[in-house]
């Protein structure tokens, strides 16, 4: 388990290298200085192209939502790791991390009102499902 662990942890680091790349890319950085920081870090890993991860983001995505991913990739991942989450692909992990943003958003919203609520909010296994997605998933209206 710990080489499956350690795996983990390498793949998580690629993943997050890429969104940073992706972020870089959008604010008009230098592609070949972003190549030459993705080859020194993921040096055992297939690399995704830039083409390739780019298309994996909604191109309506909000530049609030982008300036997150940075910030809260880690989080994610370690929430990934948590719960045992596996994606397909990676558009697939994509969207469900753009997903668990906007709950993380939710909670936090919910967590920091004043007066204090009477109870606090955290993530789940079902934090990178929509609302519709839970409640088609366990037949909830």
């Amino acid at each position: 388990t710990d080489r499956a662990i350690l795996s983990c942890k390498e793949n998580s680091k690629m993943k997050l290298i890429k969104l940073v790349t992706i972020i870089t890319l959008l604010s008009g950085s230098n592609a070949a200085a972003i190549d030459n920081s993705i080859n020194e870090n993921m040096s055992s890993s297939k690399q995704h192209s830039h083409a390739e991860v780019l298309a994996h983001l909604p191109h309506d995505l909000s530049n609030e939502v982008l300036v997150k991913i940075p910030s809260l990739r880690d989080k994610f991942l370690e929430w990934k790791m948590k719960h045992g989450k596996v994606y397909e692909s990676l558009s697939e992990e994509v969207k469900r991390m753009l997903v668990w943003i906007k709950t993380d958003d939710f909670i936090n919203e919910h967590n920091n009102q004043n007066p204090s609520p009477s109870y606090t909010m955290g993530h789940n296994p079902f934090s990178d499902l929509t609302h519709e997605e839970f409640k088609n998933r366990f037949r909830l209206g």
